[in-house]
């Protein structure tokens, strides 16, 4: 029975909660995929948050992934083996480039349920603290429109005229 409540919040993970997250990833792959979401679902079923019984099991499991959602995406990095993808603030690292020498990153940056996309230059980590800063950007609410400016500038282009019409987009 419990294996069956394991792998019933697996599936709810990989399919409900965070299936944008794992489509997206480097290593899409089902079976990757399958054992971390049942390495969180595992560690849920061992949490306090499983044992509170005024709300469902779904909706506590919904509050714990929202609750822990940036130490699971770090371990979610360590697991694939990648590291410096997520960033404390909801911050996701897409792509770094450079412009001559200038730093360049796209970022999807997540704020209250919205996603913006963001071409930032002069980009800095912080691994000690895990976050992601940059001094200027250039925002986007359209992934689309995000990479194809990211791709603009580090190919020397400049983000100056985007808006104005007739320009590309």
């Amino acid at each position: 029975m419990e294996l069956d409540t394991q792998n019933y919040y697996a599936f709810v993970l990989g399919y409900d909660f965070w299936n944008d997250i794992f489509k997206d990833s480097s290593s899409p792959e089902c079976d990757v995929t399958y054992e971390f979401c049942n390495k969180v679902a595992s560690d849920y079923l061992k949490s306090e948050y499983f044992k509170n019984t005024n709300y469902t099991g779904y909706e506590m499991f919904e509050k714990y992934i929202t609750d822990n959602r940036f130490q699971i995406l770090k371990e979610y990095e360590k697991f694939i083996g990648e590291e410096n993808i997520y960033f404390k603030g909801n911050k996701k690292l897409l792509a770094v480039g450079a412009r001559k020498n200038q730093p360049v990153a796209l970022v999807e940056w997540t704020k209250g349920g919205r996603k913006e996309y963001i071409v930032a230059f002069d980009y800095i980590i912080d691994k000690e603290n895990s976050s992601l800063s940059w001094g200027y950007g250039k925002y986007y609410y359209d992934k689309n429109s995000g990479k194809s400016a990211y791709e603009k500038v580090i190919n020397g282009g400049n983000l100056t005229h985007t808006f104005d019409k007739g320009q590309e987009r």
